[in-house]
């Protein structure tokens, strides 16, 4: 994990592609001793972790921002930060990203055929 921006108060790591199996197995591990049978896909696993970005119960407190903020130093003009399916449903997300001047872009259509 990339933690180079690091101050006395705040330690922002990043979990890359390399680390993320290996993340993903110690926390099957850490649940493996639940009385109930406890199981997460790694696609389940990685769902959870990018919609929770930041605990629930931590939210509000400016960690989103500074989250943002990091990771605008490693973008440019060229490359703008960018996110990508928000679903409507999530209104918190969308307020949170419009908030800090994200503009909607483009909308996407999810159909379904019924066979």
């Amino acid at each position: 994990m990339d933690s180079k921006y690091e101050t006395s108060s705040l330690r922002v790591c990043f979990l890359n592609e390399s680390y993320f199996n290996e993340v993903y197995h110690a926390f099957i591990r850490a649940f493996a001793d639940y009385v109930m049978p406890f199981e997460m896909t790694e696609e389940q696993f990685r769902n959870h972790i990018v919609l929770n970005a930041v605990d629930p119960a931590f939210r509000g407190q400016g960690i989103g921002t500074r989250f943002l903020q990091v990771m605008a130093t490693d973008t440019d003009d060229r490359h703008p930060l960018r996110v990508i399916n928000i679903d409507r449903s999530i209104e918190n997300a969308i307020k949170f990203f419009e908030n800090r001047e994200f503009a909607e872009k483009l909308s996407q259509f999810e159909m379904l055929k019924p066979i």
